[in-house]
């Protein structure tokens, strides 16, 4: 039996059509729509967002947040503290590294060896005690002194 040439290149034509459409249904999946992206979904392998501790000393660092208080706020001795609660006054321990976020805080640290103080708020007075730090003062009408 013999097909026809017009059949032929009918059925040519159908075949190019059904391998056209399966290959475009492999594709990887759906596109994300515009208001998404691909990075917004979520992986099985993402890790969990790290839980960020205020108010304790962990493994060096502490972040410093408090409901405003007429009594000074007491960190115990803690390498790194990071103040951002701003018109409090607080009373720290042993220091290694102070950061201000805070403004119109007034900081006070009892022990000697704070190597750095970075102040990034305005209005602060912070007070140490022993050799002068390493001072960076980003902000405005920052005081700092040694006791």
């Amino acid at each position: 039996m013999t097909l026809r040439p017009a059949f032929r290149t009918a059925t040519a034509a159908t075949g190019a059509v059904l391998v056209a459409i399966l290959l475009s249904s492999c594709s990887g999946g759906q596109s994300p729509s515009p208001t998404e992206s691909a990075s917004s979904k979520p992986k099985a392998s993402a890790a969990e967002p790290t839980k960020v501790t205020y108010n304790e000393c962990l493994d060096g660092a502490a972040q410093v947040s408090v409901d405003r208080s007429e009594k000074p706020v007491r960190v115990v001795d803690c390498d790194g503290v990071n103040i951002i609660t701003s018109d409090q006054s607080y009373e720290l321990g042993a220091v290694k590294v102070l950061t201000v976020e805070a403004s119109n805080a007034t900081i006070t640290i009892g022990e000697p060896g704070v190597q750095k103080i970075a102040v990034l708020g305005s209005g602060n007075t912070v007070t140490y005690t022993g050799a002068a730090p390493e001072v960076s003062d980003e902000g405005e009408g920052n005081t700092l002194s040694a006791r």
